[in-house]
Protein backbone atom coordinates (compact mmCIF):
# COMPACT_ATOMS: atom_id res chain seq x y z
CA UNK A 1 0.00 0.00 0.00
CA UNK A 2 3.01 2.30 -0.23
CA UNK A 3 1.80 3.60 -3.58
CA UNK A 4 -1.64 4.46 -2.19
CA UNK A 5 -0.23 6.19 0.87
CA UNK A 6 2.29 8.18 -1.19
CA UNK A 7 -0.62 9.65 -3.15
CA UNK A 8 -2.72 10.26 -0.03
CA UNK A 9 0.17 11.75 1.96
CA UNK A 10 1.03 14.17 -0.84
CA UNK A 11 -2.64 15.13 -1.16
CA UNK A 12 -2.97 15.81 2.57
CA UNK A 13 0.26 17.76 2.86
CA UNK A 14 -0.66 19.97 -0.09
CA UNK A 15 -4.16 20.60 1.26
CA UNK A 16 -2.93 21.40 4.75
CA UNK A 17 0.03 23.69 4.00
CA UNK A 18 -1.62 25.89 1.35
CA UNK A 19 -3.85 27.98 3.70
CA UNK A 20 -0.99 29.10 6.01
CA UNK A 21 1.24 29.67 2.99
CA UNK A 22 -1.46 31.88 1.46
CA UNK A 23 -1.58 34.02 4.59
CA UNK A 24 2.23 34.26 4.66
CA UNK A 25 2.36 35.14 0.95
CA UNK A 26 0.01 38.07 1.41
CA UNK A 27 2.09 39.40 4.29
CA UNK A 28 5.40 39.24 2.39
CA UNK A 29 3.97 40.38 -0.94
CA UNK A 30 4.38 37.08 -2.80
CA UNK A 31 1.32 37.70 -5.00
CA UNK A 32 0.51 37.82 -8.70
CA UNK A 33 -0.61 41.33 -9.62
CA UNK A 34 -3.01 41.41 -12.61
CA UNK A 35 -2.10 43.17 -15.85
CA UNK A 36 -3.38 43.44 -19.41
CA UNK A 37 -2.02 40.01 -20.42
CA UNK A 38 -3.55 38.13 -17.49
CA UNK A 39 -7.15 37.06 -16.99
CA UNK A 40 -7.54 37.53 -13.22
CA UNK A 41 -8.47 40.89 -11.68
CA UNK A 42 -7.29 40.61 -8.04
CA UNK A 43 -3.84 39.92 -6.54
CA UNK A 44 -3.48 36.14 -5.96
CA UNK A 45 -0.92 34.42 -3.66
CA UNK A 46 1.87 32.62 -5.54
CA UNK A 47 2.57 29.91 -2.98
CA UNK A 48 0.95 26.85 -4.59
CA UNK A 49 4.25 25.65 -6.03
CA UNK A 50 5.83 25.51 -2.59
CA UNK A 51 3.00 23.30 -1.35
CA UNK A 52 3.22 21.06 -4.43
CA UNK A 53 6.99 20.60 -3.95
CA UNK A 54 6.67 19.82 -0.23
CA UNK A 55 3.77 17.44 -0.82
CA UNK A 56 5.69 15.62 -3.56
CA UNK A 57 9.13 15.32 -1.98
CA UNK A 58 8.00 14.30 1.53
CA UNK A 59 6.46 10.88 0.63
CA UNK A 60 9.21 10.21 -1.91
CA UNK A 61 11.90 10.74 0.73
CA UNK A 62 9.89 8.64 3.21
CA UNK A 63 9.35 5.56 1.03
CA UNK A 64 11.50 5.60 -2.11
CA UNK A 65 14.99 4.04 -2.00
CA UNK A 66 17.43 6.95 -1.98
CA UNK A 67 20.01 6.24 -4.63
CA UNK A 68 22.26 8.58 -6.60
CA UNK A 69 19.60 9.30 -9.24
CA UNK A 70 16.89 10.18 -6.73
CA UNK A 71 19.26 12.26 -4.61
CA UNK A 72 20.38 14.23 -7.65
CA UNK A 73 16.75 14.81 -8.63
CA UNK A 74 15.89 16.12 -5.15
CA UNK A 75 18.79 18.58 -5.29
CA UNK A 76 17.89 19.68 -8.81
CA UNK A 77 14.21 20.09 -7.89
CA UNK A 78 15.19 22.17 -4.86
CA UNK A 79 17.21 24.47 -7.12
CA UNK A 80 14.22 24.84 -9.46
CA UNK A 81 11.85 25.67 -6.58
CA UNK A 82 14.20 28.17 -4.92
CA UNK A 83 14.87 29.99 -8.18
CA UNK A 84 11.15 29.93 -8.95
CA UNK A 85 10.27 31.49 -5.59
CA UNK A 86 12.87 34.16 -6.20
CA UNK A 87 11.39 34.88 -9.62
CA UNK A 88 7.85 34.99 -8.18
CA UNK A 89 8.90 37.43 -5.46
CA UNK A 90 11.03 39.65 -7.71
CA UNK A 91 10.95 38.90 -11.46
CA UNK A 92 14.47 38.17 -12.68
CA UNK A 93 16.17 38.38 -16.04
CA UNK A 94 15.64 35.26 -18.17
CA UNK A 95 19.42 34.68 -18.19
CA UNK A 96 19.36 34.05 -14.45
CA UNK A 97 16.40 31.72 -14.94
CA UNK A 98 18.33 29.69 -17.47
CA UNK A 99 21.35 29.59 -15.19
CA UNK A 100 19.29 28.09 -12.37
CA UNK A 101 17.71 25.62 -14.76
CA UNK A 102 21.13 24.62 -16.12
CA UNK A 103 22.34 23.94 -12.57
CA UNK A 104 19.27 21.76 -11.92
CA UNK A 105 19.75 19.94 -15.21
CA UNK A 106 23.42 19.37 -14.40
CA UNK A 107 22.41 17.81 -11.07
CA UNK A 108 20.06 15.23 -12.60
CA UNK A 109 22.43 14.44 -15.46
CA UNK A 110 25.15 13.78 -12.88
CA UNK A 111 22.71 11.31 -11.32
CA UNK A 112 22.29 9.44 -14.59
CA UNK A 113 19.25 11.12 -16.17
CA UNK A 114 20.32 11.08 -19.80
CA UNK A 115 18.62 10.56 -23.17
CA UNK A 116 20.70 7.87 -24.88
CA UNK A 117 18.34 6.63 -27.61
CA UNK A 118 16.79 8.92 -30.19
CA UNK A 119 14.03 8.34 -32.75
CA UNK A 120 15.20 7.15 -36.17
CA UNK A 121 18.67 6.30 -34.76
CA UNK A 122 18.15 2.57 -34.38
CA UNK A 123 18.48 0.41 -31.26
CA UNK A 124 22.04 1.46 -30.43
CA UNK A 125 22.80 4.40 -28.20
CA UNK A 126 23.32 7.66 -30.07
CA UNK A 127 26.72 9.40 -29.79
CA UNK A 128 27.34 11.55 -26.71
CA UNK A 129 27.93 14.72 -28.73
CA UNK A 130 24.30 14.40 -29.87
CA UNK A 131 22.54 13.05 -26.77
CA UNK A 132 24.12 15.55 -24.37
CA UNK A 133 22.64 18.71 -25.96
CA UNK A 134 19.35 16.91 -26.67
CA UNK A 135 19.01 16.01 -22.99
CA UNK A 136 19.76 19.56 -21.87
CA UNK A 137 17.40 21.01 -24.47
CA UNK A 138 14.60 18.60 -23.55
CA UNK A 139 14.82 19.17 -19.79
CA UNK A 140 15.02 22.96 -20.08
CA UNK A 141 12.45 23.03 -22.89
CA UNK A 142 9.82 21.06 -20.98
CA UNK A 143 10.47 23.03 -17.78
CA UNK A 144 9.80 26.30 -19.58
CA UNK A 145 7.00 24.90 -21.74
CA UNK A 146 4.92 23.98 -18.69
CA UNK A 147 5.78 27.34 -17.13
CA UNK A 148 4.51 29.21 -20.21
CA UNK A 149 1.49 26.89 -20.46
CA UNK A 150 0.27 27.84 -16.97
CA UNK A 151 -2.17 30.58 -17.98
CA UNK A 152 -5.61 29.59 -16.64
CA UNK A 153 -6.92 28.19 -13.37
CA UNK A 154 -6.03 24.51 -13.15
CA UNK A 155 -4.65 24.34 -16.68
CA UNK A 156 -1.04 23.23 -16.23
CA UNK A 157 -1.74 21.12 -13.16
CA UNK A 158 -4.58 19.22 -14.80
CA UNK A 159 -2.65 18.50 -18.00
CA UNK A 160 0.38 17.29 -16.06
CA UNK A 161 -1.83 14.97 -14.01
CA UNK A 162 -2.95 13.35 -17.25
CA UNK A 163 0.69 12.86 -18.31
CA UNK A 164 1.70 11.50 -14.92
CA UNK A 165 -1.17 9.01 -14.86
CA UNK A 166 0.23 7.27 -17.95
CA UNK A 167 3.80 7.49 -16.62
CA UNK A 168 2.63 5.84 -13.37
CA UNK A 169 0.87 3.02 -15.24
CA UNK A 170 3.84 2.33 -17.55
CA UNK A 171 6.26 2.47 -14.61
CA UNK A 172 4.18 0.03 -12.59
CA UNK A 173 4.05 -2.44 -15.47
CA UNK A 174 7.83 -2.88 -15.18
CA UNK A 175 7.90 -2.62 -11.36
CA UNK A 176 9.74 0.73 -11.33
CA UNK A 177 9.12 1.69 -7.70
CA UNK A 178 10.72 5.15 -7.84
CA UNK A 179 8.80 6.07 -11.00
CA UNK A 180 5.43 5.05 -9.57
CA UNK A 181 6.07 6.68 -6.20
CA UNK A 182 7.24 9.98 -7.67
CA UNK A 183 4.46 10.13 -10.27
CA UNK A 184 1.72 9.34 -7.73
CA UNK A 185 3.16 11.75 -5.16
CA UNK A 186 3.21 14.59 -7.69
CA UNK A 187 -0.32 13.70 -8.78
CA UNK A 188 -1.52 13.78 -5.18
CA UNK A 189 0.06 17.12 -4.39
CA UNK A 190 -1.36 18.66 -7.58
CA UNK A 191 -4.81 17.29 -6.74
CA UNK A 192 -4.58 18.99 -3.34
CA UNK A 193 -3.48 22.23 -5.00
CA UNK A 194 -6.37 22.09 -7.49
CA UNK A 195 -8.82 22.22 -4.58
CA UNK A 196 -7.72 25.87 -4.15
CA UNK A 197 -7.00 26.53 -7.83
CA UNK A 198 -10.52 26.04 -9.17
CA UNK A 199 -11.98 28.99 -11.07
CA UNK A 200 -11.95 31.58 -9.62
CA UNK A 201 -8.65 30.50 -8.09
CA UNK A 202 -7.60 31.59 -4.61
CA UNK A 203 -3.96 30.57 -5.13
CA UNK A 204 -1.55 30.17 -8.07
CA UNK A 205 1.37 27.76 -8.34
CA UNK A 206 3.68 30.50 -9.66
CA UNK A 207 6.93 29.91 -11.53
CA UNK A 208 8.13 27.73 -8.65
CA UNK A 209 5.24 25.32 -9.16
CA UNK A 210 5.02 25.29 -12.95
CA UNK A 211 8.79 24.81 -13.37
CA UNK A 212 8.78 22.09 -10.71
CA UNK A 213 5.98 20.30 -12.57
CA UNK A 214 7.74 20.56 -15.91
CA UNK A 215 11.16 19.58 -14.54
CA UNK A 216 9.84 16.56 -12.61
CA UNK A 217 7.71 15.29 -15.49
CA UNK A 218 10.62 15.68 -17.91
CA UNK A 219 12.93 13.71 -15.58
CA UNK A 220 10.33 10.96 -15.18
CA UNK A 221 9.83 10.78 -18.96
CA UNK A 222 13.55 10.25 -19.56
CA UNK A 223 13.82 7.66 -16.79
CA UNK A 224 10.77 5.86 -18.17
CA UNK A 225 12.18 5.32 -21.66
CA UNK A 226 15.85 4.94 -20.75
CA UNK A 227 15.91 3.11 -17.43
CA UNK A 228 12.49 1.79 -16.38
CA UNK A 229 11.47 0.28 -19.73
CA UNK A 230 13.94 0.77 -22.61
CA UNK A 231 11.61 -1.19 -24.90
CA UNK A 232 9.30 1.83 -25.08
CA UNK A 233 9.50 4.10 -28.10
CA UNK A 234 12.10 6.84 -27.43
CA UNK A 235 9.75 9.46 -28.90
CA UNK A 236 7.04 8.76 -26.32
CA UNK A 237 7.74 11.94 -24.26
CA UNK A 238 6.65 13.95 -27.30
CA UNK A 239 3.11 12.63 -26.79
CA UNK A 240 3.21 12.53 -22.99
CA UNK A 241 3.99 16.26 -22.94
CA UNK A 242 2.48 17.01 -26.31
CA UNK A 243 0.21 19.97 -25.67
CA UNK A 244 2.61 22.14 -23.59
CA UNK A 245 5.36 21.49 -26.15
CA UNK A 246 3.09 22.27 -29.11
CA UNK A 247 1.80 25.44 -27.44
CA UNK A 248 5.33 26.67 -26.73
CA UNK A 249 6.55 25.93 -30.27
CA UNK A 250 3.51 27.66 -31.76
CA UNK A 251 4.01 30.78 -29.61
CA UNK A 252 7.76 30.95 -30.27
CA UNK A 253 7.26 30.70 -34.04
CA UNK A 254 4.64 33.46 -33.98
CA UNK A 255 6.85 35.77 -31.92
CA UNK A 256 9.89 35.26 -34.15
CA UNK A 257 7.77 35.69 -37.30
CA UNK A 258 6.51 39.00 -35.91
CA UNK A 259 10.06 40.17 -35.22
CA UNK A 260 9.73 39.99 -31.43
CA UNK A 261 11.84 38.24 -28.84
CA UNK A 262 10.68 34.61 -28.36
CA UNK A 263 10.84 35.20 -24.59
CA UNK A 264 8.63 38.29 -24.51
CA UNK A 265 5.16 37.51 -23.03
CA UNK A 266 2.05 38.04 -25.15
CA UNK A 267 -1.47 36.70 -25.66
CA UNK A 268 -0.73 34.12 -28.34
CA UNK A 269 -1.00 31.00 -26.19
CA UNK A 270 -3.60 28.37 -26.94
CA UNK A 271 -5.76 29.30 -23.98
CA UNK A 272 -5.70 32.97 -25.02
CA UNK A 273 -6.84 32.03 -28.53
CA UNK A 274 -9.68 29.90 -27.21
CA UNK A 275 -10.88 32.70 -24.95
CA UNK A 276 -10.61 35.19 -27.82
CA UNK A 277 -13.07 32.94 -29.65
CA UNK A 278 -15.59 33.54 -26.89
CA UNK A 279 -14.99 30.54 -24.64
CA UNK A 280 -15.00 31.11 -20.91
CA UNK A 281 -12.25 29.78 -18.66
CA UNK A 282 -14.18 26.60 -17.87
CA UNK A 283 -14.77 25.91 -21.57
CA UNK A 284 -11.19 26.66 -22.61
CA UNK A 285 -9.75 24.45 -19.86
CA UNK A 286 -12.13 21.62 -20.74
CA UNK A 287 -11.12 21.76 -24.44
CA UNK A 288 -7.43 21.67 -23.53
CA UNK A 289 -7.96 18.81 -21.05
CA UNK A 290 -9.67 16.83 -23.76
CA UNK A 291 -6.85 17.45 -26.25
CA UNK A 292 -4.15 16.56 -23.74
CA UNK A 293 -6.12 13.44 -22.84
CA UNK A 294 -6.04 12.45 -26.51
CA UNK A 295 -2.26 12.97 -26.53
CA UNK A 296 -1.55 10.78 -23.51
CA UNK A 297 -3.94 8.05 -24.61
CA UNK A 298 -2.12 8.02 -27.94
CA UNK A 299 1.14 7.63 -26.02
CA UNK A 300 -0.30 4.65 -24.17
CA UNK A 301 -1.57 3.06 -27.37
CA UNK A 302 1.65 3.68 -29.35
CA UNK A 303 4.18 2.92 -26.60
CA UNK A 304 5.73 0.09 -28.62
CA UNK A 305 4.96 1.51 -32.09
CA UNK A 306 7.46 2.72 -34.67
CA UNK A 307 9.14 6.12 -34.52
CA UNK A 308 7.20 7.26 -37.55
CA UNK A 309 3.85 6.34 -35.98
CA UNK A 310 4.60 8.31 -32.80
CA UNK A 311 5.80 11.35 -34.71
CA UNK A 312 2.81 11.17 -37.08
CA UNK A 313 0.39 10.95 -34.16
CA UNK A 314 1.87 14.10 -32.62
CA UNK A 315 1.62 16.11 -35.83
CA UNK A 316 -1.88 14.84 -36.64
CA UNK A 317 -3.19 15.86 -33.22
CA UNK A 318 -1.36 19.20 -33.51
CA UNK A 319 -2.99 19.77 -36.91
CA UNK A 320 -6.40 18.89 -35.47
CA UNK A 321 -5.84 21.72 -32.98
CA UNK A 322 -4.18 24.31 -35.18
CA UNK A 323 -6.18 24.12 -38.42
CA UNK A 324 -9.69 24.58 -36.95
CA UNK A 325 -8.37 27.24 -34.58
CA UNK A 326 -6.81 29.28 -37.39
CA UNK A 327 -9.91 28.81 -39.55
CA UNK A 328 -12.22 30.09 -36.83
CA UNK A 329 -9.96 33.09 -36.27
CA UNK A 330 -9.94 33.95 -39.99
CA UNK A 331 -13.72 33.75 -40.38
CA UNK A 332 -14.25 35.70 -37.14
CA UNK A 333 -16.35 33.02 -35.44
CA UNK A 334 -17.19 33.47 -31.76
CA UNK A 335 -18.91 31.09 -29.37
CA UNK A 336 -22.41 32.07 -28.32
CA UNK A 337 -23.28 31.93 -24.65
CA UNK A 338 -25.45 28.90 -24.03
CA UNK A 339 -28.75 29.45 -22.23
CA UNK A 340 -28.25 28.95 -18.53
CA UNK A 341 -31.49 27.08 -17.92
CA UNK A 342 -34.21 25.31 -19.83
CA UNK A 343 -37.87 24.69 -19.03
CA UNK A 344 -37.16 21.44 -17.19
CA UNK A 345 -34.32 23.00 -15.20
CA UNK A 346 -36.52 25.93 -14.23
CA UNK A 347 -39.27 23.59 -12.99
CA UNK A 348 -36.73 21.57 -11.03
CA UNK A 349 -35.22 24.69 -9.46
CA UNK A 350 -38.67 25.99 -8.52
CA UNK A 351 -39.55 22.65 -6.93
CA UNK A 352 -36.29 22.61 -4.97
CA UNK A 353 -36.66 26.20 -3.80
CA UNK A 354 -40.09 25.47 -2.37
CA UNK A 355 -38.60 22.78 -0.11
CA UNK A 356 -37.15 25.14 2.48
CA UNK A 357 -36.05 22.22 4.65
CA UNK A 358 -33.73 20.80 1.99
CA UNK A 359 -30.56 22.85 2.73
CA UNK A 360 -30.51 22.09 6.47
CA UNK A 361 -32.00 18.61 6.09
CA UNK A 362 -29.52 17.42 3.48
CA UNK A 363 -26.62 18.92 5.44
CA UNK A 364 -27.76 17.21 8.66
CA UNK A 365 -28.03 13.86 6.87
CA UNK A 366 -24.55 14.16 5.39
CA UNK A 367 -23.08 15.24 8.72
CA UNK A 368 -24.60 12.25 10.52
CA UNK A 369 -23.76 9.78 7.76
CA UNK A 370 -20.13 10.88 7.46
CA UNK A 371 -19.56 10.93 11.24
CA UNK A 372 -21.05 7.44 11.57
CA UNK A 373 -18.99 6.17 8.63
CA UNK A 374 -15.74 7.45 10.13
CA UNK A 375 -16.40 5.92 13.55
CA UNK A 376 -17.99 2.62 12.52
CA UNK A 377 -15.55 2.17 9.65
CA UNK A 378 -12.64 2.29 12.10
CA UNK A 379 -14.12 -0.72 13.95
CA UNK A 380 -14.06 -3.01 10.89
CA UNK A 381 -11.95 -6.07 11.82
CA UNK A 382 -9.17 -5.64 9.26
CA UNK A 383 -5.64 -6.68 10.36
CA UNK A 384 -3.18 -3.79 10.49
CA UNK A 385 0.51 -3.51 11.28
CA UNK A 386 1.83 -2.03 14.51
CA UNK A 387 3.56 0.74 12.54
CA UNK A 388 0.26 1.77 11.01
CA UNK A 389 -1.50 1.82 14.38
CA UNK A 390 1.27 4.00 15.83
CA UNK A 391 0.97 6.35 12.84
CA UNK A 392 -2.80 6.79 13.23
CA UNK A 393 -2.51 7.27 16.98
CA UNK A 394 0.20 9.88 16.43
CA UNK A 395 -1.96 11.74 13.92
CA UNK A 396 -4.88 11.73 16.36
CA UNK A 397 -2.69 13.01 19.19
CA UNK A 398 -1.14 15.69 16.99
CA UNK A 399 -4.55 16.86 15.77
CA UNK A 400 -6.01 16.98 19.29
CA UNK A 401 -3.02 18.81 20.79
CA UNK A 402 -2.93 21.32 17.95
CA UNK A 403 -6.66 22.05 18.25
CA UNK A 404 -6.20 22.77 21.96
CA UNK A 405 -2.96 24.74 21.97
CA UNK A 406 -2.85 26.31 18.49
CA UNK A 407 -6.31 27.60 17.80
CA UNK A 408 -5.33 29.88 14.90
CA UNK A 409 -5.21 26.90 12.51
CA UNK A 410 -8.20 24.93 13.76
CA UNK A 411 -9.85 24.68 10.33
CA UNK A 412 -6.66 23.33 8.73
CA UNK A 413 -6.16 20.73 11.47
CA UNK A 414 -9.81 19.65 11.34
CA UNK A 415 -9.47 19.12 7.59
CA UNK A 416 -6.27 17.15 8.09
CA UNK A 417 -7.83 14.83 10.70
CA UNK A 418 -11.02 14.29 8.69
CA UNK A 419 -9.20 13.57 5.42
CA UNK A 420 -6.73 11.19 7.05
CA UNK A 421 -9.54 9.32 8.80
CA UNK A 422 -11.50 9.16 5.53
CA UNK A 423 -8.49 7.58 3.78
CA UNK A 424 -8.09 4.93 6.50
CA UNK A 425 -11.80 4.09 6.50
CA UNK A 426 -11.81 3.89 2.70
CA UNK A 427 -9.07 1.27 2.89
CA UNK A 428 -10.95 -0.67 5.58
CA UNK A 429 -14.27 -0.62 3.70
CA UNK A 430 -12.67 -1.77 0.43
CA UNK A 431 -10.73 -4.54 2.19
CA UNK A 432 -13.81 -5.69 4.15
CA UNK A 433 -15.80 -5.79 0.95
CA UNK A 434 -13.16 -8.12 -0.50
CA UNK A 435 -13.45 -10.44 2.51
CA UNK A 436 -17.26 -10.20 2.76
CA UNK A 437 -18.59 -9.96 -0.82
CA UNK A 438 -22.23 -9.85 0.34
CA UNK A 439 -21.55 -6.35 1.69
CA UNK A 440 -20.83 -5.02 -1.79
CA UNK A 441 -24.43 -4.16 -2.60
CA UNK A 442 -24.98 -2.48 0.76
CA UNK A 443 -21.82 -0.36 0.51
CA UNK A 444 -22.61 0.59 -3.10
CA UNK A 445 -26.15 1.59 -2.16
CA UNK A 446 -24.96 3.56 0.86
CA UNK A 447 -22.40 5.47 -1.20
CA UNK A 448 -24.96 6.10 -3.94
CA UNK A 449 -27.36 7.56 -1.37
CA UNK A 450 -24.63 9.85 -0.03
CA UNK A 451 -23.83 10.98 -3.58
CA UNK A 452 -27.49 11.76 -4.30
CA UNK A 453 -27.93 13.73 -1.10
CA UNK A 454 -24.61 15.52 -1.70
CA UNK A 455 -25.72 16.50 -5.21
CA UNK A 456 -29.00 17.89 -3.83
CA UNK A 457 -27.18 19.71 -1.02
CA UNK A 458 -24.78 21.31 -3.49
CA UNK A 459 -27.66 22.32 -5.77
CA UNK A 460 -29.62 24.07 -3.00
CA UNK A 461 -26.50 25.73 -1.55
CA UNK A 462 -25.17 29.09 -2.67
CA UNK A 463 -23.04 28.48 -5.78
CA UNK A 464 -20.25 30.72 -4.54
CA UNK A 465 -19.93 28.53 -1.44
CA UNK A 466 -19.41 25.22 -3.19
CA UNK A 467 -19.46 24.20 -6.84
CA UNK A 468 -18.10 21.42 -9.04
CA UNK A 469 -15.48 22.41 -11.61
CA UNK A 470 -13.57 20.76 -14.48
CA UNK A 471 -10.73 20.15 -12.03
CA UNK A 472 -13.03 18.09 -9.81
CA UNK A 473 -14.13 16.00 -12.79
CA UNK A 474 -10.48 15.52 -13.74
CA UNK A 475 -9.65 14.28 -10.25
CA UNK A 476 -12.58 11.87 -10.31
CA UNK A 477 -11.50 10.54 -13.71
CA UNK A 478 -7.89 10.01 -12.63
CA UNK A 479 -8.71 8.45 -9.27
CA UNK A 480 -11.20 6.01 -10.80
CA UNK A 481 -9.63 5.31 -14.22
CA UNK A 482 -5.95 4.89 -13.38
CA UNK A 483 -6.43 1.94 -11.00
CA UNK A 484 -8.44 0.18 -13.70
CA UNK A 485 -5.65 0.76 -16.22
CA UNK A 486 -3.07 -0.82 -13.91
CA UNK A 487 -4.76 -4.22 -13.78
CA UNK A 488 -2.76 -6.38 -11.39
CA UNK A 489 -2.16 -3.51 -8.98
CA UNK A 490 -5.87 -2.71 -8.78
CA UNK A 491 -6.82 -6.35 -8.20
CA UNK A 492 -4.16 -6.87 -5.54
CA UNK A 493 -4.87 -3.77 -3.46
CA UNK A 494 -8.51 -2.97 -4.37
CA UNK A 495 -7.39 0.49 -5.43
CA UNK A 496 -10.50 1.04 -7.54
CA UNK A 497 -12.84 0.45 -4.57
CA UNK A 498 -10.62 2.47 -2.22
CA UNK A 499 -10.56 5.37 -4.66
CA UNK A 500 -14.33 5.45 -5.15
CA UNK A 501 -15.06 5.36 -1.41
CA UNK A 502 -12.42 7.98 -0.69
CA UNK A 503 -13.74 10.35 -3.37
CA UNK A 504 -17.25 10.20 -1.90
CA UNK A 505 -16.01 10.78 1.65
CA UNK A 506 -13.57 13.50 0.52
CA UNK A 507 -16.12 15.63 -1.29
CA UNK A 508 -18.76 15.10 1.39
CA UNK A 509 -16.33 16.28 4.06
CA UNK A 510 -15.20 19.22 1.90
CA UNK A 511 -18.81 20.32 1.40
CA UNK A 512 -19.55 20.06 5.11
CA UNK A 513 -16.40 21.96 6.07
CA UNK A 514 -17.55 24.87 3.90
CA UNK A 515 -21.29 24.69 4.50
CA UNK A 516 -21.74 23.41 8.06
CA UNK A 517 -19.73 25.66 10.40
CA UNK A 518 -21.07 24.19 13.64
CA UNK A 519 -20.83 20.64 12.35
CA UNK A 520 -17.10 20.93 11.72
CA UNK A 521 -16.36 20.09 15.31
CA UNK A 522 -18.62 17.04 15.24
CA UNK A 523 -16.80 15.77 12.15
CA UNK A 524 -13.41 16.59 13.66
CA UNK A 525 -14.32 14.76 16.85
CA UNK A 526 -15.55 11.75 14.87
CA UNK A 527 -12.29 11.72 12.89
CA UNK A 528 -10.12 11.82 16.03
CA UNK A 529 -12.20 9.07 17.68
CA UNK A 530 -11.87 7.02 14.49
CA UNK A 531 -8.07 7.40 14.42
CA UNK A 532 -7.79 6.59 18.12
CA UNK A 533 -9.87 3.44 17.61
CA UNK A 534 -7.51 2.33 14.85
CA UNK A 535 -4.40 3.25 16.83
CA UNK A 536 -5.52 1.48 20.01
CA UNK A 537 -6.71 -1.66 18.23
CA UNK A 538 -3.56 -3.74 18.95
CA UNK A 539 -4.02 -3.02 22.67
CA UNK A 540 -7.71 -3.89 22.69
CA UNK A 541 -7.54 -7.13 20.66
Amino acid sequence: MVYFFSFITALFVSLVVIPPLMALSRRVGLVDVPNARKVHVDPIPLCGGIAIAIGTLLPVLMWAPLDRTLASYVVGAAVIVVMGIWDDAKPMNYRWKFLGQLIAVGCVMYGGVMIEHLPFCGLDAAPLWLTLPVTVLFLIGVTNAVNLFDGLDGLAGGCIILSLSVIAVLSYQVDAVVGVLLALALMGSVCGFLRYNTHPASVFMGDAGSQFLGFTTAVLSILLIERFNPALNPGLPLLLLGLPLFDTLMVMVQRIAAGRSPFRPDRNHLHHKLMDLGLRQVGAVSVIYGTQGLMVLSALALRYASDGAVLAAFFVIAAVIAIPLLTLQVVGWRAQAAPQTGAFVERRNLWLRRRTWLPDGSTAFLRTALSATLILGALIPIPISSDFSVLTLGVAGFALATLIFYQRRQLVILRFAIYFSAAVVSFFLASWHEQQPWLGSFIAGYLALMCIVLAIAIRVTRRDLFHVTPQDLLILFIVIAVPNLSGELAMQYNIGQIAIVFVVLLYTSEFLMLRDVRGRWLLGGAAIVSLCAVGLRPLLI
